[in-house]
């Protein structure tokens, strides 16, 4: 049996892969996890990194949502902020049912979704983030929760932010699911529907007081 790594075939093997059933050697493991290699949520060398990356990034991607809606903070504007936070918390749904969500997926997802909250919906390609965040939107669109005119505002915003901070690898869905983790009180178990879910988090007393985005700061 062949000690080589499994993804490279060039180095040794060094640590355990569950995705490709075999050893791999600590720099493909390093350079392609989570991307290339569709990591299982549960390995221990992916969990570890991951929650580093999302720590690492979670405090810049929060001052470059500030600088960018420094309007917004000061006229206290809470439907839209409530809005794009939503938004976020899709990004950290869907991260979490695929842990290989790339920025560019999430970007190009977010301008599908500004897409179809237009008057007019213009032709576009699919994109599995706009179906997957527009049919999780639908049932607070139906009870009036929000309008599509502000979801198109806050997933303008949130492109604005998105790219202007992504590294064009994942730094920007790590940044928002440490974000995520750190400013929202998260259920510890899921509701029997995430709209549900989603509707808990979105209004925390406090959200304003102390001149962040997220609820807890």
């Amino acid at each position: 049996m062949s000690d080589k790594c499994v993804y490279g075939g060039k180095r040794k093997g060094e640590r355990e892969c569950p995705a490709l059933g075999g050893m791999i050697c600590s720099r493909c493991c390093g350079e392609h996890r989570g991307v290339e290699i569709n990591c299982p949520p549960d390995c221990r060398y992916f969990k570890k990194h991951e929650e580093f990356q999302q720590t690492k990034h979670a405090e810049s991607y929060r001052q470059t949502w500030a600088e960018k809606n420094q309007d917004l903070l000061e006229e206290e504007n809470r439907e839209l902020i409530e809005a794009i936070g939503v938004l976020e918390t899709l990004i950290y749904y869907r991260y979490r049912d695929d842990t290989r969500l790339t920025d560019k997926k999430v970007i190009n997802g977010l301008k599908g979704l500004e897409n179809k909250f237009k008057t007019i919906e213009l032709p576009g390609s699919p994109s599995e983030f706009t179906d997957f965040a527009h049919e999780e939107l639908q049932p607070l669109l139906e009870k009036g929760r929000f309008s599509r005119e502000l979801l198109k505002e806050a997933a303008s915003r949130l492109i604005t932010i998105a790219e202007d901070y992504t590294d064009d690898s994942r730094q920007l869905v790590q940044g928002v699911v440490g974000r995520i983790k750190e400013d929202y009180d998260l259920p510890a178990k899921d509701h029997e529907s995430r709209t549900e879910e989603i509707e808990s988090l979105i209004t925390t007393p406090g959200q304003f007081n102390q001149g962040g985005p997220g609820p807890n700061r």
